[in-house]
């Protein structure tokens, strides 16, 4: 007899599930309530009944790799209908979501996303999603995903560490007259001042190693001389193999000591005229060596590896019974219609750097924010001090507008602060207390709290039960734990964090250089400020992984959009936070020659 179905309306995740479980075997279909009852079967005394066979099944037998086809062909439609969505986050997540599922259809369609999309978004997940796939990739298919990153280059769409795969696949290819202008590009709006950026010149130095290209080495020689480009010049051609010694390398001892009473040195100038000197030298020589590249040998790029989205699974490795396939039909699009974040930052004197990063990292936040948000965010800072200092408390208010909020924080400095702890429960109660936060629920809500340095014994209770009060009012709390040279125990860090609904984050903050110099008025100078040898010839050092902002941001923006699924989320994040990244110009000060003696001051006493 047949089954009778009553079709009831089910939520679209529901319904995809079971339709994937009805065709492919997952779920077994079942008899509506109200169907007609079969007769009665035959008693167990009826001579027929021994010999009676079951009737043969309709159902044919699908073997695991059909049922595999089917599936993944079917979540591949599925996926294709949010990359033809009229929201460009939908359709960054379909991308995501199809960068999963291997095969020629899928990377067609993603070729097809990278070329035509309106948004950089789904055009640069759909690049990283091919980036993963070039293992796989012949000439042909290499030669149009060269012309696509070409393209790209050219709408200045690669920021961040983006640059990074960039350079990497520039340096797989032949050194075109388009390739080259995309690595000039990259090069002058480098920063060798900033640690995430020195990556990027480590990629530029091995993509020019690649090329060989004599006229690009030529280029960077002709920088030697100019003075906010030569570091960064020199330090690429070293990486590209030129055996010079970088000219912080060739400073005498002494030198490098501020205190030293021995500090014999030549001027700026001097030094970089010698080095461009050598190095014009070293590429005569080489002359016959350093010519470009003009035949690709053992299919380089398919060496080239992912930054921000996997390669997809091998089709035989793909376990269809997983649920995680059926998961990903959940994910919905970033909603995130409203979002007030305010930081709470601990400003003595050891948090020089962190308050550098702070100056620029709101404001990528802010931009990346502002991409996704339905209404402009708002971002407010409450910084804190101690109790002997010139401010406990300093509160700039929620806004907007990053150009209310800039001047505040150009404005703020390191200082004071001698012992350990610090005010930290007056700056959770002025960020708490002291700012419009909205009651509604639907809103993303969050504290940010900043230090090096745990709160006072006696106001330790009051900053876990400020945190709840946070928590209860739909605010979440997390907490960066900062190694700014100094180790101190920040396990009450970890408690605040936790009674406030959020999570704690150690963060490291790389310095400069190991002196701290004081101006006039006993603060701290920023390194870069300092026209001295062993400063401006310093480069940044790398990070170790994630660049502390981005460190930060990454968790908080996850958190906010879409905590459930991470995972999924994490390379829409990553991209956001790298296409609204821009490096500041680098500047360098020229020197005289033999700089003074430094007087040596008690810094913690300042």
């Amino acid at each position: 007899m047949p089954i009778r179905t009553h079709w009831h309306p089910l939520p679209a995740v529901a319904a995809a599930a079971l339709l994937l479980g009805v065709v492919f075997g997952f779920v077994r279909a079942t008899p509506a309530k109200d169907a007609p009852k079969e007769a009665p079967a035959a008693s167990a005394d009826s001579a027929d009944s021994a010999d009676a066979t079951p009737p043969p099944t309709t159902r044919p037998k699908v073997s695991s790799e059909e049922k595999r086809a089917h599936t993944l062909e079917y979540l591949e439609k599925e996926y294709g209908k949010r990359i033809a969505s009229i929201d460009w986050t939908v359709r960054s997540l379909g991308v995501i979501l199809l960068a999963r599922v291997p095969g020629p259809s899928a990377t067609k369609k993603l070729f097809e996303v990278c070329e035509k999309d309106k948004h950089d978004m789904p055009r640069l997940l759909a690049w990283q999603a091919l980036l993963s796939r070039v293992g796989d990739f012949e000439a042909k298919e290499n030669s149009q995903f060269f012309n696509d990153t070409l393209a790209l280059a050219e709408k200045n769409a690669f920021n961040g560490d983006m640059r990074i795969s960039l350079a990497e696949v520039l340096g797989a290819n032949l050194p075109t007259p388009a390739a080259k202008k995309a690595w000039e590009k990259v090069f002058s709006e480098c920063n060798a001042w900033e640690p995430g950026d020195m990556a990027v010149l480590d990629a530029l130095g091995d993509c020019l190693k690649n090329w060989h290209s004599g006229a690009v080495a030529e280029k960077l020689i002709g920088f030697l001389t100019e003075g906010d480009v030569n570091v960064r010049a020199e330090y690429v051609l070293v990486r590209a193999g030129c055996p010079v010694k970088r000219a912080y390398e060739t400073l005498p001892h002494e030198v490098l000591d501020p205190l030293s009473t021995k500090r014999h040195h030549r001027s700026s100038a001097s030094i970089w005229k010698d080095q461009q000197a050598q190095c014009a030298t070293w590429l005569r020589k080489e002359k016959g060596q350093w010519k470009d590249r003009a035949k690709l040998e053992d299919k380089p790029w398919q060496t080239l590896q992912p930054r921000y989205i996997p390669a997809p699974a091998l089709l035989d490795s793909i376990d269809i019974d997983d649920a995680d396939w059926r998961n990903d039909m959940e994910l919905g699009k970033p909603d995130l219609k409203d979002f007030e974040a305010v930081f709470v930052v601990d400003a003595t004197g050891s948090m020089g750097d962190v308050l550098v990063w702070l100056n620029r990292d709101v404001a990528r936040m802010m931009a990346a924010l502002t991409v996704v948000c339905k209404e402009p965010p708002k971002i407010g800072v409450t910084f804190y001090r101690d109790f002997d200092c010139t401010f406990v408390v300093r509160h700039v208010a929620m806004s907007q507008k990053m150009a209310t909020l800039t001047p505040e924080l150009e404005r703020m400095t390191a200082d004071g602060g001698g012992d350990i702890p610090e005010a930290v429960r007056e700056g959770l109660a002025d960020a708490f207390k002291n700012n419009p936060w909205t009651k509604s629920s639907g809103k993303a809500k969050t504290i940010i709290l900043v230090g090096d340095a745990p709160p006072h014994e006696n106001a330790v209770s009051d900053c876990y039960a400020l945190a709840k009060k946070c928590a209860e009012a739909g605010i979440t709390i997390h907490a960066i734990k900062c190694t700014t040279g100094d180790h101190n125990d920040l396990a009450t860090f970890d408690q605040i964090a936790k009674a406030g609904g959020g999570s704690s984050l150690d963060v490291n903050f790389p310095l400069l250089s190991p002196n701290k110099y004081l101006g006039l008025s006993g603060k701290p100078s920023p390194i870069p400020t300092i026209a001295r040898p062993e400063c401006q010839l310093l480069i940044a050092p790398p990070p170790v992984g994630d660049r502390a902002g981005t460190h930060v941001l990454l968790h908080v923006l996850q958190d906010a959009v879409s905590p459930k699924y991470r995972a999924r989320m994490e390379p829409f994040t990553r991209t956001l936070l790298a296409y609204v990244d821009h490096t500041p110009p680098e500047k360098r000060l020229p020197f005289p020659a033999d700089t003074p003696s430094l007087m040596k001051t008690n810094y913690k006493a300042q």
